[in-house]
């Protein structure tokens, strides 16, 4: 028998027990491609509460456990978690939508490691929201990574990455689905090698490593003295479900939604109302570039609007000051 088959089954048999700790829709998808990949392992299921959070489906999540007989547990906190991970005792570790940093005792428990998925090509964009700061900086390629929790900012070993590309004009949450679906997809075929042994890990390259750090949602004003192409990363990277980027009309705050580069040269005053269509609009960007804006609502309605309504004159000069 080939000696590599028996580490690799040498492997599986070490690995019998596993907890997940997520959340949240992607998480529950995860989870549900892991265990149908690997049904001899026993898990348990650590669920943060978020019933605050409107994005909350724990009660899927209970279900879902309730009908492959998992062990569903609901945790307040890291202290709830690590006390969980110590009585479960698991071989083996899946995140996914979890809230909390797992402290050096907490992973020193996993003997085969805890694993996690970041939403970058690692080691690029490292940190917080990194699919946001990936597509305002215009990358025509991003992708998930599949790493090993380390006491690093995402600088554990890579198992796998999970690329795709990205169109011009592709806003955040077409650009997630792709990704949501391609990891989905792939993943229980990496997480079989990963439990036999099999992976051959990557060792991120310091050299290469970039950092991101976090956003709020005032962080999606527009600076007009950008290039249109700027702006329009920035526009798209924020696009529901996100808070959306915006710039203000007076005292009232409009967010964009949806927007397209002026094909040519055009000189004008950053900000300022070049064009009103119907029901689109062109404004002055930097270096004598043009944005046209097809989609709006103010920030206090949820309903689409028009742009022409909005702003309603070419003396309109648009503001950048920060709110």
């Amino acid at each position: 028998m080939d000696v590599r088959n028996l580490s690799n089954m040498a492997q599986t048999n070490k690995i019998k027990n596993a907890v997940f700790l997520g959340s949240k829709a992607l998480g529950l998808r995860v989870l549900q491609s892991i265990v149908d990949a690997a049904p001899d392992i026993y898990w348990t299921v650590l669920h943060g509460n978020d019933r605050h959070d409107e994005r909350s489906i724990a009660k899927d999540f209970s279900d879902y456990c309730a009908k492959k007989n998992i062990e569903f547990v609901v945790v307040g906190d890291a202290k709830e978690t690590r006390q969980e991970m110590a009585r479960c005792k698991p071989d083996i570790a899946f995140a996914c939508g979890w809230y909390w940093l797992l402290d050096n005792s907490t992973l020193e428990m996993v003997p085969h490691g805890i694993y996690g998925m970041h939403n970058s090509l690692l080691p690029k964009y490292r940190g917080s929201a990194p699919l946001v700061w990936a597509i305002m900086a215009g990358e025509s390629r991003v992708g998930i990574s599949l790493f090993r929790f380390s006491q690093g900012m995402d600088d554990g070993v890579i198992a796998a990455r999970f690329p795709v590309s990205v169109g011009p004009h592709e806003t955040i949450a077409q650009i997630l689905q792709k990704l949501e679906n391609k990891c989905v997809a792939e993943l229980p075929a990496v997480w079989q090698q990963l439990l036999s042994g099999a992976i051959k890990f990557e060792i991120q390259d310091e050299a290469q490593a970039t950092y991101c750090g976090p956003r709020n949602p005032n962080d999606g004003m527009v600076n007009w003295q950008q290039t249109a192409t700027q702006i329009h990363n920035f526009i798209r990277a924020q696009a529901p479900p996100y808070p959306g980027a915006f710039t203000m009309v007076g005292e009232q705050k409009v967010i964009l939604l949806s927007s397209r580069v002026f094909e040519h040269p055009y000189m004008g005053t950053p900000g300022q109302i070049l064009m009103r269509g119907h029901p689109e609009v062109t404004i002055a960007c930097g270096q004598n570039t043009a944005l046209i804006v097809d989609k709006v609502q103010m920030a206090q309605d949820r309903q689409h609007t028009s742009p022409r309504k909005i702003f309603n004159s070419i003396h309109l000069r648009l503001s950048g000051k920060s709110i």
